[in-house]
C-alpha cells in the first residue's frame, strides 16, 4: 500500500516530478507530517499499533529517562513583535500552563465537536478536530503588558488569548455593568453602573451557575438582589451561545480553547457549551490583497461612505462563503446600487400600472411557473442563510428573483396582479437580511399595493408552500433549451447560408449504455465520498460496457463527457447527474412552441419522438435539432 509510505505517496498525488518542484514539495511535506501525525500509526516491534502522537510521547519520555535526550524549546517560526520589525529574543521561563491535553477533559470536548457543533463547513470542522489532537500545554501566563492578574500567582498576568475564552457569557449581562453605556459610561458619576469592585467571585458564580444546580445570591454583594436576580435571568435566557463569528486563524487557539473553558466551567452540563462557530478568511479588494502601501485599501467607513450601507452589504455577501478569503469587489457594489434603484424605479411604475390581469393565475404555464420558482428561491435562500452561506442567499434571493421576474415579464402576454404583488413581497423579505434599510424603504412605500401593515423587520419569513419541483424542471428545461436552438441556429445559418425558418425537434427517451454507467458510478462515488472517482478509476470500469469494447476511441469521447458532467456540476449541483426527465418531453414542447419562437426567425417548429435512430443525437433531457428553410 502507497499510504505506508506517505512521502512517495504525496508526491505521485501531486505529480511531482522533481526537487526543482519547491512550492509543491514545502505542500508535501506539511500535508505529509499533518497526516502521519494525526492518523499514523507505528510499525515498529516495540510500539507497533500505536497512534504516531501517543508513540511520540513515549519515545520523549523514553529517551529523557534513559538520558538520551533533554528537554529543549524553540519557537516555531521568528517572532516579531507587534510594535514593528523588531525581532524578539524567546526564553523560557517561569510559567503556568493550561492542560489542555488532559484526556477526560479533550475528549468530552472532542466528542462535542464531533456529535454538537455546528462549523458550517467540513474544512473547519476537520481543523477543529486536528486542533484538539495536538494542542496539549498551552503558556497562560505573562510578566509584561496589560491583563488580569494571575488569582493564584500576583507575579503573573493571564495572556489575553487564555484571558477571552467564555467572555461572550459577559455580553449577556454587559447592559446591567456598564450602565447602559456601550463605553462603559463615567466610572464614577454613572448612578447604575456596578463598580468594578462589587464585581466578587460569589457574584459570578451566582449569575453564572449551571442551570441544573440551585444557586443562591451572595449575601454581602453590594449589589441589589433584585438586580442580581435579573442578570441571571438574562444569562439564563440568551446562553448557551448559539453563534460566533471568528477568524479562521483563531480555530487553532482561541475558539477551540473557548470550547475547552466551556466545557471546564460548565463541567457537568453540555448544554452550556457553544452549539455554532462561523469562521471566515481574510478580505481582498477587487482579487487584490488588502495594501496600505499599493493603495489597495478600504475601510467600512470608506466603503460606506462611497457605495451606501446597502450596496456595500450586498458587495460583502456576494465576496464569497467559507475559509477562503472574501474578494470584495467594488464594481458589484457599484452594480448593486443601479440594481437597487431600478428596482425601486419598477415597483413604483407596477404599483400604478393599469394592465395587470386578475382573475386565477395558474391557467397559463409562465403563470405556474413564475409562482413556483418564487417558491423554490424563497426555499434556497433561507437554507443559504441557515447555512450562513450569503454569496448563495444572494443569488438566490435577490439575482434569482430578478431574472426570474424579468422572464415573466418578456415571455408570459401579461402579468397577473397576485403574482407581482407576491413577487414584491417576497423579494423585501429575502433581501431584507442583506438590504434592511432600502427593503423598509420599499417595503413602506407600497404596502397600501401588496396589502400588508407594519414594518418589515416585523413580519416573518413567508409561508410559502413547497415548490413544484416537476414546473421548476421543465422551466429550467425551456430555458436552457431556448438558449441552444438559439445557438445552432446560428451555426446552421452558416450551412443554410440563410436564416433557417423551420426547425425539427428531435426526442429520444433513451439513453445509450456507456452515458448511463459513467452517470451511475460518479453519483455513486459522489454518495459514498462525497467527491468524484478519479479519471483513473474511472476509464477502468469502462471494461466492463460493450460499447467500449467494440470502439476503443469511444474512451476519449467517454472522458470529455465525464469532464462536461463534472462542469455541469459545479454550476447547476445534483440536477446535473438526472439521466432524464421527471415530466413528458414531447408534450411540453408541443405546448411551447410559440416561447421558442420568440426572438427568432423560425415560422415553424415540429417535435418528433425518434427512439432507435442512430442518425439522431437526441436523449432524454437533451433534444437534437435539425434546421431548414421553407
Amino acid at each position: 500500500d502507497d499510504r505506508k509510505l506517505p512521502a512517495p505517496y504525496l508526491c505521485k498525488k501531486m505529480k511531482i516530478k522533481s526537487q526543482n518542484a519547491v512550492d509543491k514539495l514545502e505542500t508535501a511535506k506539511k500535508e505529509c507530517y499533518k497526516i502521519s501525525n494525526a492518523k499514523g500509526t507505528m510499525i515498529v516491534e516495540e510500539l507497533k499499533g500505536c497512534p504516531v502522537m501517543e508513540a511520540k510521547e513515549k519515545v520523549k519520555a523514553s529517551m529523557i529517562a534513559n538520558g538520551q535526550a533533554v528537554t529543549y524549546y524553540e519557537p516555531q517560526e521568528k517572532v516579531v513583535a507587534r510594535a514593528g520589525n523588531e525581532e524578539c529574543v524567546c526564553a523560557m521561563t517561569e510559567q503556568w500552563f493550561l492542560q489542555y491535553g488532559e484526556e477526560k477533559w479533550q475528549k468530552v470536548v472532542a466528542d462535542h465537536i464531533d456529535s454538537t457543533l455546528e462549523c458550517y463547513n467540513a474544512k473547519a470542522k476537520n481543523m477543529f478536530e486536528f486542533t484538539i489532537g495536538w494542542l496539549k500545554q498551552w503558556a497562560c501566563s505573562r510578566t509584561a503588558g496589560l491583563g488580569t492578574l494571575l488569582p493564584w500567582d500576583k507575579d503573573f498576568l493571564i495572556e489575553s488569548l487564555s484571558d477571552s475564552t467564555i467572555y461572550m457569557a459577559y455580553y449577556t449581562i454587559a447592559h446591567f455593568v456598564q450602565g447602559g453605556a456601550l463605553n462603559g459610561g463615567d466610572y464614577k458619576g454613572n448612578a447604575s453602573r456596578i463598580q468594578p469592585e462589587d464585581l466578587t467571585d460569589q457574584v459570578f458564580d451566582y449569575i453564572f451557575a449551571d442551570p441544573k444546580k440551585e444557586a443562591e445570591i451572595p449575601t454581602e454583594s453590594k449589589i441589589p438582589p433584585e438586580t442580581l436576580t435579573k442578570m441571571r435571568k438574562e444569562f439564563l435566557f440568551w446562553y448557551p451561545l448559539d453563534l460566533r463569528v471568528s477568524g479562521k486563524d483563531l480555530i487553532r487557539n482561541h475558539l477551540t480553547m473557548s470550547l475547552y473553558n466551556h466545557a471546564a466551567i460548565w463541567s457537568d452540563n453540555a448544554d452550556m457549551w457553544p452549539r455554532s462557530f462561523y469562521t471566515n478568511g481574510h478580505v481582498m479588494i477587487n482579487s487584490e490583497k488588502m495594501s496600505k502601501s499599493t493603495g489597495n485599501f478600504l475601510t467600512l467607513e470608506d466603503a460606506i461612505n462611497k457605495f451606501g450601507t446597502d450596496a456595500c452589504r450586498v458587495a460583502l455577501a456576494d465576496s464569497g462563503d467559507g475559509l477562503e478569503d472574501a474578494n470584495f469587489v467594488q464594481k458589484t457594489a457599484d452594480q448593486a446600487i443601479l440594481k437597487l434603484s431600478t428596482l425601486k424605479d419598477w415597483v413604483s411604475e407596477v404599483a400604478e400600472a393599469k394592465n395587470l390581469r386578475g382573475g386565477p393565475a395558474d391557467k397559463s404555464f409562465f403563470d405556474r411557473a413564475f409562482d413556483q420558482e418564487m417558491n423554490h428561491l424563497a426555499a434556497l435562500t433561507k437554507e443559504a442563510y441557515s447555512n450562513m452561506k450569503f454569496r448563495e442567499a444572494i443569488v438566490n434571493g435577490f439575482y434569482g428573483m430578478l431574472s426570474a421576474r424579468d422572464f415573466y415579464r418578456e415571455y408570459s402576454p401579461s402579468m397577473h396582479a397576485g403574482l407581482v404583488k407576491k413577487w414584491i413581497k417576497v423579494q423585501c423579505i429575502l433581501l431584507a437580511p442583506i438590504c434592511p434599510h432600502f427593503c423598509e424603504d420599499l417595503w413602506s412605500q407600497v404596502s397600501s399595493f401588496i396589502g400588508t401593515t407594519g414594518m418589515l423587520v416585523q413580519n416573518k419569513w413567508p409561508d410559502i408552500p413547497s415548490p413544484d419541483s416537476v414546473v421548476i424542471e421543465e422551466l429550467s428545461y425551456l430555458r436552457k433549451l431556448a438558449n441552444n436552438m438559439r445557438s445552432q441556429a446560428s451555426k446552421a445559418k452558416k450551412k443554410l447560408k440563410k436564416d433557417p425558418t423551420a426547425v425539427q425537434i428531435q426526442v429520444s427517451t433513451k439513453t445509450p449504455e456507456w452515458k448511463t454507467h459513467i452517470m451511475n458510478v460518479m453519483k455513486e462515488s459522489l454518495e459514498k465520498s462525497g467527491e468524484f472517482l478519479d479519471n483513473k478509476s474511472l476509464a477502468q470500469s469502462f471494461k466492463s460496457i460493450e460499447a467500449f469494447k467494440k470502439n476503443k476511441k469511444l474512451a476519449k469521447t467517454a472522458m470529455s463527457y465525464v469532464a462536461q458532467i463534472k462542469s455541469d456540476y459545479k454550476r447547476e449541483g445534483k440536477s446535473a447527474l438526472q439521466l432524464g426527465t421527471n415530466f413528458d418531453e414531447k408534450a411540453l414542447l408541443e405546448t411551447s412552441t410559440e416561447f421558442l419562437m420568440r426572438g427568432t426567425v423560425l415560422k415553424k417548429i415540429d417535435v418528433v419522438m425518434v427512439e432507435g435512430d442512430n442518425k439522431s443525437q437526441a436523449e432524454p433531457g437533451k433534444p437534437s435539432f435539425s434546421f431548414s428553410v421553407e
